[in-house]
């Protein structure tokens, strides 16, 4: 639990509030800094809404009235979206997938991730000096449910997973443990995948518009994550490190 009060500009966020918010972050791997963290960018977004004297009929609305006031977000053209395509083959393909194991050393705030990669990084090494114990290692290390099947994830599809997970396994050599650790917003990995089919390559003006929308969206999360860090470094923030929680995408839960 907290061990100060946290304040945003000076003003406190009562403890009642984010013992109320809690309920809505059941799911995350620490619901009371995801409480906090939320809290902290919902008082700093309704600030400037009252600042620049914006209004709409729902918080919801009220934030998204003041990203699109306040962040510019760049022209997308037909080039950059066939590029997108000739350089992103494989993500095209549909059909493709993957039988995927792995051993998972979760992060959270409270751990320190230094520590927790250097131990990630020991197991690699035991587990590519003896391949053959993977599904052991992955019960005794890994801090994903499927560490009881031996790190089995079952098989995987285009779009099933993280990007950066995905990334790998459907270059991974297989049959082999992946020499890196992979890391994503879950901790780091590491990843065996023990077959792959390929699929079959979609044609561009099959994909165009869900490329397009892709890039629009990646876009505007840059953007609006680099707005919320403005308001964050503008702020004066006391009692909790929001730097280390910061997600693009609190403000829509």
């Amino acid at each position: 639990m907290q061990m100060q009060p946290v304040k945003v500009n000076g003003i406190p966020i009562p403890e009642a509030d984010i013992l109320n918010e809690i309920d809505h972050h059941k799911e995350a791997s620490d619901p009371w800094d995801m409480a906090i963290s939320t809290l902290i960018l919902r008082r700093l977004l309704l600030e400037e809404a009252l600042r620049l004297e914006l209004s709409a009929q729902s918080e919801e609305d009220l934030f998204t009235l003041l990203l699109q006031h306040e962040v510019t977000l760049p022209t997308l053209n037909e080039e950059e979206c066939l590029r997108h395509y000739e350089q992103n083959i494989n993500y095209f393909k549909v059909g493709t997938a993957a039988d995927t194991d792995h051993i998972l050393f979760q992060t959270t705030a409270r751990l320190d991730q230094d520590a927790l990669h250097k131990k990630a990084q020991q197991v690699l090494d035991k587990v590519l000096a003896e391949p053959a114990r993977f599904g052991e290692f992955a019960r005794k290390y890994s801090n994903c449910p499927s560490s009881e099947d031996g790190g089995f994830l079952g098989t995987l599809q285009k779009g099933q997973t993280v990007p950066e997970f995905e990334e790998v396994i459907f270059r991974a050599k297989v049959g082999q443990i992946h020499p890196a650790l992979v890391e994503t917003r879950f901790g780091f990995h590491i990843i065996r995948v023990q077959q792959r089919v390929e699929g079959e390559l979609l044609a561009y003006e099959v994909v165009a518009d869900r490329i397009r929308e892709g890039l629009k969206e990646v876009n505007q999360n840059t953007a609006w994550r680099q707005y919320i860090q403005h308001l964050i470094k503008e702020a004066h923030i006391e009692g909790f490190d929001y730097e280390s929680y910061l997600d693009e995408n609190v403000f829509l839960s």
